[in-house]
């Protein structure tokens, strides 16, 4: 993983964080005890409530940033999509659970945690899906099918050449894809200008290339080079 995949996970993962430490700081600071005599303050029940649930938010803050930020430099993707999600969840459980208590029917926090939640959950799981995909093909009935994300099909006979290659040409951006963390799926260009359609689940080659007889350049990978070895064995018995 380069630095600016490292970059892009770490955003979500900080602006979770500080979303989380200012509902701490904004719904639960720091309460006061009643005084004697004085007729001021909350009751000590509803003070220790709050500063647990306030403590609870900080917690899940440091857990979610140190999460992002350890699962980021590991390329770990499903750690990363669990520190975001469940330190809100649980807090957002609590809030409903304990919050409800000391705050009659306010549900402000745990209906903004679940908020935040679905949004990091929508946004996030291209991601998570992504990242649990390998390249899937088949042939059969004179077609070679590419399943997944972007998948399509392509009928045998309109293929020109198959080769396995150690490497790609350099993608100089995305045209209308997916592109993160080694995956790239759907159209990209090349520093000259060419298109290129890509099923690539890793970095590293061996890569598949594929030419059609309309001059497209398809190329196709699995995270396990044994497993893209039997895709163009696979093609290539279709021929």
């Amino acid at each position: 993983m380069d630095i600016v995949d490292v970059l892009i996970m770490l955003i979500p993962a900080g602006m979770v964080a500080f979303v989380l430490f200012e509902v701490g700081c904004c719904m639960f600071g720091e309460a006061r005890k009643p005084q004697d005599g004085a007729g001021e303050g909350m009751p000590y029940r509803t003070v220790v409530v709050r500063r647990r649930l306030r403590r609870m938010l900080f917690v899940a803050a440091a857990v979610t940033f140190v999460g992002g930020v350890v699962s980021a430099l590991l390329s770990a993707d499903v750690a990363y999509f669990c520190s975001l999600v469940l330190p809100m969840f649980v807090v957002g459980v609590a809030g409903a659970v304990k919050g409800r208590k000391v705050m009659g029917d306010r549900i402000v926090l745990p209906l903004a945690l679940c908020c935040v939640t679905v949004v990091v959950v929508v946004s996030l799981l291209p991601i998570f899906i992504n990242s649990t995909q390998d390249l899937d093909v088949t042939v059969a009935d004179g077609r070679l099918k590419i399943s997944g994300s972007y998948g399509e099909t392509i009928p045998l006979d309109s293929i020109s050449t198959v080769m396995l290659v150690d490497k790609m040409p350099y993608i100089e951006r995305r045209t209308n894809g997916y592109s993160f963390n080694g995956v790239a799926l759907g159209r990209f260009e090349t520093a000259d200008g060419r298109s290129l359609t890509l099923h690539s689940y890793s970095g590293d080659g061996p890569f598949v290339r594929v030419v059609t007889r309309g001059g497209r350049h398809v190329y196709l990978n699995s995270r396990d080079a044994g497993l893209t070895r039997k895709a163009y064995a696979l093609i290539r018995s279709g021929l």
